[in-house]
């Protein structure tokens, strides 16, 4: 059967049946890999390579010049036709998770950056796209590009699963539009020297500071005095809307006086405001697991272990997949080694929940830096207990 072109795109004629792109180098009459299905993007030399192959087959066909392209999506069908649509003749819906409010969201509403917590599926709407189809859709995020395709050769066997397609998009559109974030996580000495002194990419963060704190630790000049004024921002304007969607939930309005003695502590802006912000917050962190627990099962958790693993698996139903900016490895990691990690009184005391509990952390560790990082912690438990 014969496609016909629709009201809108590009339809295009005798596109040769792709199958995939090579893996790797294959000599002549020899077996090699081929990649059926990718997402790759320009950060990697593979994107320009690949590119440069689909505007010789594909893209060729643009009646645009390349330099006004933000967004191409060719739909190929099994009769050797397609249709190509371009920048907004496709309608972009992303699935975002919005930070929690006490007021619904309206239809039609602006939504900035700061409402939304986590990005999931990415979603094509506005074409037509069947089972029987092969993809291929390149677009532009900032200043970066993505480049997902999905060849089958046999879509009667393996026909193209729009779901799966969905949530490969929303995970190449997170790496893109938060590269600086997941760029900063695969240096493991940058993440150590971050996490050694307490920081981990809190929601809070990602609307800025985490990028500047990386470049900061990046750079490794005047750590300290830059990193104080990132502390500065964080006043009773800023901590205020962070700390008021808590009391929503049961268990964080039954420790209110509590947290707020310690939020209190740390607004004053004074040395022992950080020492009563850290000795107050840092013990309700277990608390906080203990009581979420408690509420869950009806009984007690003798072990930390156990708790800790409990969170981990809340972490990972409430984020849903392993790129979410809930970041589930690291925050469970984060968790168990910096928040919970042992100390050893033999060497350099570690600040964590432990030392602070068992009065063996250091006096002049229980700065304002710990006293944040203490209620960031708090809020990031929020969202998964």
């Amino acid at each position: 059967m014969s496609s016909q072109p629709p009201s809108k795109g590009f339809f295009i004629k005798n596109v040769p049946r792709l199958v995939g792109f090579a893996a790797e180098n294959i000599a002549p009459g020899a077996e090699g890999k081929v990649r059926k299905r990718g997402l790759f993007t320009s950060d990697e030399p593979t994107f320009h390579e690949l590119m440069k192959g689909l505007n010789e087959i594909l893209f060729r066909h643009l009646p645009l010049p390349l330099d006004t392209v933000n967004l191409v999506l060719a739909v190929l069908h099994p009769d050797g036709t397609g249709h190509m649509y371009v920048n907004d003749e496709v309608m972009v819906v992303l699935q975002t998770k919005i930070k929690h409010s006490s007021v619904p969201v309206s239809h039609g509403q602006p939504i900035k950056r700061s409402d939304i917590l986590d990005i999931g599926k990415l979603e094509l709407r506005g074409v037509d796209i069947t089972e029987q189809d092969n993809l291929v859709f390149c677009f532009k995020v900032d200043w970066k590009f993505g480049l997902f395709f999905d060849f089958e050769p046999d879509r009667m066997a393996r026909p193209l699963d729009r779901e799966k397609t969905w949530i490969t998009l929303g995970s190449a559109y997170r790496l893109l539009k938060f590269s600086g974030l997941f760029a900063a996580l695969e240096q493991a000495p940058l993440l150590d020297a971050m996490t050694n002194d307490g920081w981990f990419p809190f929601q809070e963060l990602l609307l800025g500071d985490w990028d500047i704190l990386a470049k900061i630790y990046s750079e490794g000049v005047d750590v300290r005095p830059r990193v104080t004024k990132i502390l500065k921002k964080y006043d009773t304007a800023r901590i205020t809307p962070i700390v008021s969607k808590w009391w929503s939930k049961p268990i964080f309005k039954e420790k209110k006086m509590l947290l707020e003695t310690g939020i209190n502590a740390y607004l004053a802006d004074t040395a022992e405001g950080s020492v009563a912000a850290c000795t107050t917050i840092y013990p309700q962190i277990e608390g906080l697991l203990r009581a979420a627990h408690l509420s869950l099962h009806g009984s007690p958790v003798p072990k930390l272990k156990d708790l800790l693993e409990n969170l981990s698996k809340k972490v990972d139903d409430v984020s849903g997949h392993a790129t979410s900016l809930f970041l589930p490895q690291v925050f469970s990691q984060y968790m168990k080694e910096v928040v919970f990690g042992r100390f050893d009184e033999g060497k350099d005391i570690a600040f964590t929940r432990h030392s602070v509990a068992h009065g063996a952390a250091k006096a002049d560790s229980y700065t304002r830096e710990r006293a944040l990082q203490a209620i960031l912690i708090v809020d990031q438990l929020f969202y998964f207990l």
